[in-house]
């Protein structure tokens, strides 16, 4: 049996993907004119190495424990200009894709950004579905540094209650 890669899609595989896929609802809502890509087409995209700029939306330290291959770090509350002053040059022809805990920062960041991407030649601007809680709950592969791991940051213990593999929780990476 193929395993789902979307958070909506899989709503039925637990609680914890039953609250993402709310979550996910509620996000398409309050910001309609980002898209929004599911892990499995961001793991074809990646695959098919589409030009891809990546963007891990979560403090340092969650980033530290983990991240999805190939992802920048950018700060949740960075401003529109700081952004264009860092990445602005990199956007031409790319599928900018941000990703947070479960799509909530990367969302508020990625509409407040959009405009100005899409102005420097953004291809498309999305948030991936149900964030990295969606991806590492159907077993998607996470990086620390240059190596593998399977341990996510839980970015609190409330939000936590959203990672289904409870003994991947960590708060510190793994040294």
């Amino acid at each position: 049996m193929a395993m789902s890669t979307s958070v909506l899609a899989a709503a039925q595989d637990s609680p914890a993907d039953q609250a993402l896929a709310k979550i996910h609802t509620r996000l398409i809502s309050a910001h309609p004119q980002l898209s929004h890509i599911s892990a499995a087409e961001m793991t074809a995209a990646l695959a098919g190495q589409d030009d891809i700029l990546l963007l891990d939306v979560r403090k340092e330290k969650e980033y530290a424990v983990s991240h999805i291959d190939g992802a920048l770090r950018v700060d949740p509350g960075i401003s529109a200009d700081e952004f264009m002053q860092i990445y602005g040059e990199q956007l031409a022809g790319k599928n900018v894709i941000l990703y947070c805990s479960v799509g909530r920062r990367s969302s508020h960041l990625g509409d407040k950004l959009r405009p100005r991407l899409m102005e420097r030649g953004a291809a498309q601007v999305s948030n991936l579905e149900g964030g990295i809680f969606g991806w590492h709950n159907h077993n998607m592969p996470l990086m620390r540094g240059e190596e593998a791991t399977d341990k996510l940051h839980p970015y609190n213990p409330w939000w936590g209650r959203l990672v289904t593999r409870k003994d991947a929780i960590a708060y510190k990476p793994d040294l």
